[in-house]
């Protein structure tokens, strides 16, 4: 007791507490600066180490100097403080390095372990980072915005790496990492914040640099980083008297600097020029385009210098690879078909990946499925080690057979792939088998790889919400939120929530401030449909008629014709068709929908006057349609005729009536659909959609049991949902409970007072009621 009594005289437990506080403080300032400069994690580990080390000469230090009177430094006391930091110094230095990126550890699947992996050792991946102009303005500023995309146009044809810029991984992608962290331009960001960038990526090296013009030309610096096998760093100056010569300097300084990461070059390094221009304004517009088409997006911004640059370079075939993307960005499909004609009788100029890139854009197109498998089967076994085609065949063979073996080679190949969009497809496909703790588990793993990336707290919450765990989900889209500001898609999830939760009124104020916030087109056309929808599911067609009749002429503009049909009048052909009727919707699509190729007008005519059917409940007029929609199919989507098929049953159900016979079919078809979902080739939300579709013929005594469980299904994810509520009104009313049914209605009459009078929620409220 004397002694406790002691130490408290001396203040050794408050000077303790001090010093580990100050431990803690020190830790977090570590762990920062680690974390935004790009040093080595392991300086965190051998603070901690030392300082926690060096606690028995602190203890001892204050108990010596709390002793009254005054203190004198003795040979025991010096012999205790050096000892002890000498041995702390030591523990220091012996703690191991954390393995690299392309070995850390990755957390087992917890539904189907794997006990040995099978998929080949990755090559190395190399992030091209930004590089900055130490000169003023002018050609310097010109060639540091190009050189990462031309750097890295040089560098793909070097097959025993993988190469990737910030500029081919789109605006979702390193640009948002960024953006979260306060750097709106990437090309702005320090070396430190790159080399953090590539690690969280699973890269084994970054590049970036700057670069200063002379009298005599050009002088690039470079920085180079590498992980594998050991971290290292160099820097190399390289220099020419023309950008080009300047870039293919620079691509043979990467290439060299690679190899030490344990590859063999495979000798193949064609000149720029080569491969693209011998005209430097050629080059400097193909990386322009580039920025606009495949960072920023904007595919009418980046088209018109890709015409420039492909009058100049005919030849240019990555030049005509971007182009192809832009036209895919519009939805240009014929476009798109002649760009891929006219790649195919490039491959030799193309690099190995991206020729068999191009076979399989040019099956896709034709839509033969066969094809596209046995051009993945030639990828993978030409290089064993081209991870999205590995991934991208097993998919294809799990959507054929959807079993669990096929689900686990998914599952490994997205453990040792590169990225986490894989592992996110992966999650959702474990998300739709109800494998929650199997989804989750994936889409820690990408939390971890990419953490200042929204992609999985956003498919996390929206699966939360799926299953009616509203506060979960909000915690999520807050969260996603915050790593990305400016992002559309936590907003709105925070809208869904309100109205499932039964806010209508707020979900529908929080869509027009979202509108009034938007920065572009895009967005402000997504908060509008947002609202729209709103509308229709409260009845107030007319409503939201005129909101897309006001908004139309202010937003087309802003939309190539291919864009504007799928986004505009799609949503205004079903605003139409709610409202008006079928058949003004039908004459709506018939009048302004117009395309340049007439297969591709027909086609795209049949889709929206298909969606106008759904919207309004024509589904007499669908099942008219089908012949023609199978035909349709067969040629621009042949893996969407066996689903087809599969939809029938219930859209006959919703003309004719159910049926005893009718339920076993509608069951059996309702049961193909399911596996469909879990094999990912139909959405949970279109399941969804037909089974609500259908509820209104099952709503009788002969299909009341059926209806119910689907209901309670729907009523998971929209507790408050006014035409579920009005079914389930009527459902209790069956079940004998009239006293629960009638206070059900009662609640929503606020909600139909203010719903149109002819609108399917007031009519189907009617009938409920008796009125």
């Amino acid at each position: 007791m004397e002694f406790w009594q002691e130490c408290l005289k001396r203040r050794v437990p408050h000077l303790l507490l001090a010093y580990l506080g100050s431990v803690w403080a020190g830790t977090e300032v570590i762990t920062f600066v680690v974390g935004r400069y790009g040093f080595a994690d392991i300086w965190v580990d051998r603070f901690l180490v030392s300082a926690l080390s060096v606690l028995p000469a602190v203890v001892w230090t204050i108990w010596r100097v709390g002793a009254d009177g005054a203190m004198s430094w003795r040979g025991r006391d010096i012999g205790i403080t050096v000892g002890n930091l000498t041995l702390a110094v030591g523990l220091a230095v012996a703690v191991p390095g954390r393995a690299p990126p392309d070995a850390a550890p990755s957390p087992e699947n917890t539904t189907t372990p794997v006990a040995k992996s099978t998929v080949p050792q990755l090559k190395p991946g190399l992030l091209i980072g930004g590089f900055r102009n130490l000169s003023d303005g002018g050609e310097g500023d010109e060639l540091a915005f190009a050189i990462p995309g031309l750097l890295e146009t040089d560098l793909l044809y070097e097959p025993s790496f993988n190469t990737t810029s910030f500029i081919a991984n789109g605006p979702r992608g390193i640009a948002a990492t960024f953006a979260s962290q306060g750097i709106l331009d990437p090309r702005q960001a320090e070396t430190g914040a790159w080399r953090l960038v590539a690690s969280s990526l699973r890269m084994q090296a970054v590049v970036t640099g700057k670069v200063l013009k002379s009298v005599e030309g050009f002088e690039l610096q470079l920085a180079m980083t590498r992980w594998r096998p050991q971290e290292v760093h160099e820097e190399v100056v390289v220099k020419a008297g023309d950008p080009i010569a300047l870039i293919d300097q620079a691509g043979a300084a990467v290439r060299a600097f690679m190899v030490g990461t344990g590859v063999t070059l495979s000798g193949e390094d064609p000149p720029l020029s080569s491969i693209s221009s011998e005209q430097w304004p050629v080059l400097r517009d193909y990386a322009r385009a580039r920025d606009a088409v495949e960072l920023h997006n904007q595919s009418s911004e980046g088209l018109p210098i890709l015409d420039s640059v492909l009058s100049r370079a005919p030849t240019f075939a990555y030049a005509r690879w971007t182009r192809m993307l832009a036209f895919y960005q519009q939805g240009q499909r014929d476009l798109m078909m002649t760009e891929i004609s006219r790649l195919m009788r490039q491959l030799p100029q193309l690099p190995v990946s991206a020729r068999f890139q191009v076979q399989l854009f040019d099956a896709r197109l034709r839509t033969d499925k066969a094809a596209e498998e046995q051009i993945l089967e030639h990828w993978v076994q030409t290089d064993p080690t081209a991870s999205e085609a590995r991934f991208t065949l097993a998919q294809m063979r799990f959507q054929r057979n959807g079993d669990e073996a096929a689900l686990a080679e998914l599952a490994e190949l997205a453990k040792n792939g590169p990225g986490t969009s894989e592992l996110l497809r992966v999650a959702r496909l474990y998300d739709l088998r109800t494998d929650t703790k199997a989804a989750k588990a994936l889409r820690t793993m990408a939390i971890e790889r990419a953490p200042n990336e929204p992609d999985a707290w956003l498919q996390q919450a929206a699966a939360d919400e799926e299953h009616g765990q509203f506060d979960a989900a909000e915690a999520g889209y807050r969260k996603a939120m915050v790593l990305s500001p400016n992002l559309r898609t936590p907003r709105a999830g925070l809208t869904r929530i309100r109205f499932a939760r039964g806010d209508f009124e707020g979900a529908l104020a929080a869509t027009i401030q979202q509108q009034l916030e938007a920065s572009n087109d895009n967005s402000r056309l997504a908060f509008l449909l947002e609202r729209v929808d709103y509308l229709d599911r409260l009845g107030r067609h007319r409503e939201s008629l005129a909101l897309m009749q006001a908004a139309y002429p202010k937003l087309a503009p802003g939309f190539s014709l291919n864009e504007r049909v799928q986004q505009l009048d799609g949503p205004m052909a079903d605003a139409i068709a709610r409202a008006e009727g079928y058949p003004a919707s039908v004459q709506y699509i018939d009048a302004n929908v117009v395309l340049s190729d007439s297969e591709v007008q027909n086609f795209s005519r049949l889709q929206l006057k298909l969606r106008a059917a759904l919207a309004c409940d024509a589904f007499d007029e669908l099942l008219k349609a089908v012949p023609d929609l199978r035909l349709a199919y067969q040629k621009f989507a042949n893996g969407s005729v066996a689903l087809l098929d599969k939809t029938v049953p219930f859209y006959q159900a919703a003309v004719n009536g159910v049926t005893q016979d009718d339920l076993q079919t509608l069951q059996d078809s309702d049961a193909a659909i399911s596996a469909a979902v879990l094999r990912g080739e139909i959405s949970a939300d279109q399941h969804r959609s037909l089974r609500g579709a259908i509820l209104p013929s099952l709503i009788t005594n002969v299909g009341a049991t059926l209806a119910r469980r689907w209901l309670d299904e729907l009523l998971i994810q929209a507790p408050n949902e006014p035409m579920l509520a009005v079914f389930d009104a009527e459902l209790l009313r069956l079940d004998g409970q009239s006293e629960l049914a009638a206070s059900r209605l009662e609640a929503l009459l606020p909600i139909v007072g203010a719903a149109d009078a002819e609108s399917p929620l007031a009519q189907r409220y009617k009938r409920a009621s008796g009125g």
